[in-house]
């Protein structure tokens, strides 16, 4: 049997600090409190990366993004704002579209660390086929 890892939670569902635990595959005893976390948390993550269009020096050409999952539409959106710099960009995605994942940018290169959870759930909701996936594509100009 795999190993499997749990890690301890209060009732406000906030973790208990230094909880996690790794079993031979069954759940720990007691049942209730433990909640199963992926072994490789880190991997579970969805990297989407793009490189934005280059507008005046330290500023992007942006005015809105698109999240496909092979071709089917997930997230369309339109920034309010065409060209902005690369900092405040990140700033207000993460601010805006947190929700998404984390939001990353080296130079012109963004990049979206989408949580696992928020796709599965389109995927879920719309019946989606499994076998594609996931790209990032950014708009520039009105």
């Amino acid at each position: 049997m795999a190993n499997r890892a749990f890690v301890r939670y209060k009732k406000c569902a906030d973790i208990v600090p230094g909880s996690l635990i790794i079993t031979n595959g069954t759940y720990p005893e007691p049942l209730a409190g433990w909640l199963e976390v992926p072994m490789k948390l880190d991997c579970s993550y969805i990297r989407l990366t793009q490189t934005a269009t280059a507008g005046n020096p330290d500023e992007i050409c942006f005015t809105g993004f698109a999240i496909m999952y092979g071709q089917y539409g997930f997230i369309s959106s339109t920034w309010y704002g065409s060209t902005t710099t690369v900092s405040e960009l990140i700033n207000g995605l993460n601010t805006v579209y947190g929700f998404l994942g984390k939001w990353s940018a080296q130079g012109l290169e963004i990049t979206l660390d989408m949580k696992p959870e928020i796709a599965n759930a389109y995927l879920a909701k719309n019946n989606v086929p499994p076998g594609e996936t996931f790209n990032l594509s950014f708009y520039c100009g009105g």
